[in-house]
């Protein structure tokens, strides 16, 4: 299934998570989890997959129905660009949690240089920051 416009073809590759942001009650932005890693891999015909892990990992479960299980996520799917909305949806094959294994999630999307920025759609009160690697 090839689907890739212009638009698309500039996530191919893989990025590194820099920082993980919250927005705070006063609308700011800070530092969310302690020290996250992780890697973010888009190919070329619409696959994708991400892994994302606290560091230091956390040891209790934050719930079953948490996107972070015991401080790591890890998922894998197709993606689509809408970029009239400048939005990319994840639709999921598979989760850790098996609760969020193919349910579709929409990230909004900006592009720095070699920075990509998503943000949690609808609530935006999250975002997460890439740096391509090279």
């Amino acid at each position: 299934m090839t689907f890739l416009t212009k638009s698309a073809a500039q996530f191919v590759g893989t990025w590194e998570l820099v920082s993980i942001d919250v927005k705070r009650k006063n609308g700011d932005w800070g530092l969310g989890r302690n020290h996250p890693v992780g890697v973010l891999m888009f190919d070329d015909v619409g696959n994708m997959a991400v892994q994302i892990t606290t560091d230091p990992r956390e040891v209790d479960n934050p719930g079953a129905d948490s996107e972070f299980v015991r401080g790591y996520i890890a998922y894998y799917g197709k993606y689509e660009v809408d970029i009239h909305t400048r939005t990319i949806t994840h639709h999921r094959l598979n989760h850790i949690n098996p609760r969020l294994g193919q349910l579709s999630v929409i990230r909004s999307y900006d592009f720095s240089g070699d920075t990509l920025t998503l943000t949690v759609v609808p609530d935006k009160r999250s975002r997460l920051n890439w740096s391509r690697v090279r």
